[in-house]
């Protein structure tokens, strides 16, 4: 079964401690026992103390451990399948039906499973950063300049000055004259790519708020991220984490639009017509 908190896990694994990696490991091996238990008890099932326990459930982003422990008990609800049982119906049956049934199961799992972590308060301040913005730009290297072009396309028909290149330098060129009246948002599946890190740094620098779309919240990119917002994937046998990504961060992006959408009102209808109108010129 899918698991939220398998999810927040895989989301900081990379940036976790050696202690805090053998922690994360024990709680998803014994994930299905831990949910009627104390802490003190969870704590010795895994073989660790109540502190180290109790930090690891703060860097997870729970408030306390009964919270945790909720997260717990939630998850054994839950009936969205996960990447590993899906990968395991490609390998037995490889035929049309079977791979569409399973390849849009997956889809469905990181979708959900992205929706889960995030909230709405966050959701919140960044439509009020993208919606307050004098001008709104969009960063993103290699496969993530793809998201970024998509939200740019999106955007572009609100009254918001839009600002998108996909060539490096250009970009590092356009992060250093924001400011902080305007908003950025950079895509970055990792956060630890050093192009990625260096428009992050500029865009800090110049005072612009910046909203970021990653799988790992700890990252570096993250760092200098007044906002965050984690996209879930799963990697299979057949198609690796980074390009599974696009789909849940295309769809982080659509959600940014429309609920930018709803505080723009009826300036967004007077920009979208100015936009079909001059669209539709260009057609036989």
């Amino acid at each position: 079964m899918a698991s939220n908190l398998a999810n927040r896990i895989k989301s900081t694994f990379g940036q976790m401690s050696e202690g805090h990696k053998k922690i994360a490991s024990a709680i998803l091996d014994n994930e299905a026992d831990l949910e009627n238990m104390t802490i003190s008890e969870v704590a010795k099932r895994i073989g660790s103390s109540t502190a180290s326990l109790s930090r690891f459930v703060k860097e997870l982003g729970y408030n306390s451990f009964p919270e945790f422990r909720s997260a717990i008990m939630e998850d054994a609800d839950g009936d969205v399948p996960n990447a590993r049982d899906i990968s395991l119906e490609l390998n037995g049956d490889r035929s049309y039906h079977a791979m569409k049934n399973s390849i849009l199961r997956l889809n469905q799992a990181s979708l959900q499973s992205t929706f889960d972590l995030i909230d709405d308060e966050t959701l919140d301040k960044a439509t009020d950063f993208i919606t307050q913005s004098a001008n709104l730009a969009f960063f993103g290297i290699a496969g993530s300049s793809v998201v970024a072009m998509n939200g740019y396309f999106e955007f572009i028909r609100t009254p918001l000055n839009c600002l998108y290149t996909s060539d490096f330098h250009l970009q590092l060129m356009q992060a250093v004259k924001l400011t902080k009246h305007d908003c950025a948002i950079l895509i970055s599946q990792s956060g630890q790519d050093k192009d990625a890190i260096r428009i992050a740094e500029t865009i800090k620098e110049a005072g612009c708020p910046l909203i970021l779309l990653t799988s790992f919240k700890n990252s570096r990119v993250a760092g200098y991220a007044d906002l965050t917002l984690i996209s879930h994937s799963q990697e299979t046998k057949f198609r690796k984490e980074a390009l599974h990504t696009l789909i849940t961060q295309i769809s982080i992006m659509d959600l940014l639009f429309f609920l930018s959408a709803v505080k723009l009102g009826s300036s967004l209808d007077i920009s979208i017509a100015k936009a079909r109108r001059i669209v539709a010129k260009t057609r036989l």
